[in-house]
């Protein structure tokens, strides 16, 4: 036999090695295929192991502390089975075949549903509704919800106009509570700062199911049901707003009602809320761990003075920087004054661990309006708490057009309606030098709205007769 030479060793090795770099390329790429596969469609790469998940147990609670609603988490199921028996979640042949049958032949039989390695579950809330179990039905009902949203304000009247609403035939008030408050939580912002950019449709599609499923009570409704829900924080969110554009499957086509009261009487109602929820009680010993049993709170004049020290500190800035010829280009009037705003309550936050309850701060509607019609500029319609208060069946026909809704007969539920305001809470006119200067605050800003919704506002007319605040009898 030859003897080797030392060349002729290292190009058999060197063979060799290339042979194996290829195969590990090789297998890398069929992996990345795989996985591609995989998020491109789910039910395919569901259909592909056998996997099978377990039936949800039905409950009639709205949502458990545990979050998943007495129902069994697939997820974390899939995960343990593939930890300790894969075998468990997996079917024989000839019986994946037979579900498939079945399947094919039940539109309202359950489509398994497995969250992508790019979704993460901590950006949902602690208590949301398990979706894995949901029907083919109740998947498309819920990417079609809500056809409209009433988003606000706080202590406006926005109960008795959702509760007026839900007196019409065709519309299903099947959320769980009135005001659940998802698009605007922290684990929404969580999740819009992972996913803004991204916007993928799976993402959407998996956000807006569990939206759905976890504030609507989908078994009381049908492919063409309209339903709606009135969580008051959305006005004022920039999370809400931006979910709401462009994060919900039917983000193009949903509407929203908006309804404004004079700002001082927002204020002075907001204030007597907290009072009331968790003020001193009569004969009780004061709680030196509750704020609102201090003297910050003990009067409204009080409890609005770090608010109407920042308005007042703003509208300086702004008339000085005016004066001085300063002035930038804005999108919008007194652009530099809400932002001054909006800064000194993030710095005040921050300088003093809590947020401002925000009584005067609410009340700047105008802001508001302008970020939701730029975005929403023919799905916004403003409804006035006057007018809603004196002539609730002229202004529910207004909404009724607005959302296009079959005609119903609204004076046939007045007395109803009524009664909503009646349940409202009740409090004598309050007046005064303090109260006066607050009104004077909000005056331009109250034209800058009347221009902006090209709409007669009166609050400035209440302001120059002195009806200050006005009582709801």
């Amino acid at each position: 036999s030859s003897t080797s030479t030392p060349s002729s060793l290292f190009m058999h090795t060197f063979k060799k090695g290339l042979v194996f770099v290829l195969l590990l390329l090789v297998t890398f790429v069929a992996v990345l295929v795989t996985l591609h596969n995989s998020r491109e469609s789910k039910p395919a790469f569901i259909e592909q192991w056998g996997i099978v998940p377990v039936q949800r147990r039905k409950s009639s609670s709205a949502i458990n502390n545990d979050g998943v609603d007495g129902e069994t988490d697939f997820v974390h199921q899939l995960l343990m089975a593939q930890k300790y028996d894969q075998k468990q979640l997996l079917l024989p042949s000839s019986q994946q075949n037979k579900k498939e049958e079945d399947a094919s032949q039940n539109v309202d039989g359950t489509d398994n549903l497995l969250l992508p390695p790019f979704f993460s579950r901590s950006f949902l809330p602690k208590n949301v509704r398990d979706i894995s179990a949901m029907t083919r039905k109740e998947q498309k009902i819920a990417l079609q919800i809500p056809q409209f949203l009433i988003v606000g304000v706080q202590k406006c009247g926005t109960s008795a106009l959702y509760f007026s609403l839900c007196e019409h035939p065709q519309i299903t008030c099947s959320a769980y509570v009135k005001e659940p408050f998802f698009l605007s939580i922290p684990s929404s912002i969580n999740y819009l700062n992972s996913y803004v950019g991204v916007a993928m449709p799976q993402v959407k599609e998996l956000f807006h199911l569990y939206y759905s499923n976890t504030c609507f009570n989908l078994t009381m409704m049908d492919e063409n049901s309209i339903t709606m829900e009135a969580s008051t924080t959305y006005f004022e969110s920039e999370t809400a707003l931006s979910i709401l554009s462009n994060h919900l499957l039917n983000s193009n086509k949903i509407k929203f009602l908006v309804i404004l009261r004079e700002p001082v009487t927002r204020a002075y109602s907001h204030y007597q809320h907290h009072m009331r929820k968790y003020g001193p009680r009569h004969g009780q010993p004061l709680d030196v761990k509750n704020k609102y049993h201090g003297t910050k709170y003990r009067t409204f004049s009080s409890a609005v003075a770090e608010e109407l020290a920042i308005l007042k500190m703003c509208r300086e800035m702004d008339e000085l920087r005016s004066k001085s010829g300063m002035e930038e280009k804005e999108a919008f009037e007194y652009e530099s004054f809400y932002k001054c705003v909006e800064t000194n309550a993030e710095s005040f936050q921050i300088k003093h661990g809590r947020a401002l309850p925000g009584y005067l701060l609410k009340g700047l509607y105008y802001w508001g309006i302008e970020k939701w019609k730029k975005i929403f500029p023919n799905r916004l319609h403003v409804i006035l708490y006057d007018n809603f208060r004196d002539d609730p069946v002229a202004e529910l026909k207004k909404i009724q057009n607005f959302l296009r809704l079959p005609y119903f007969d609204y004076s046939t539920v007045e007395e109803k309606i009524a009664l909503e305001y009646q349940q409202g809470s009740r409090y004598d006119s309050v007046g005064g030098p303090e109260i006066q200067e607050i009104c004077e605050e909000f005056s331009v800003h109250n034209e800058l709205l009347t221009h902006s919704l090209r709409m007669h506002v009166p609050w400035n007319e209440q302001l120059r007769s002195r009806a200050f605040v006005i009582p709801l009898s």
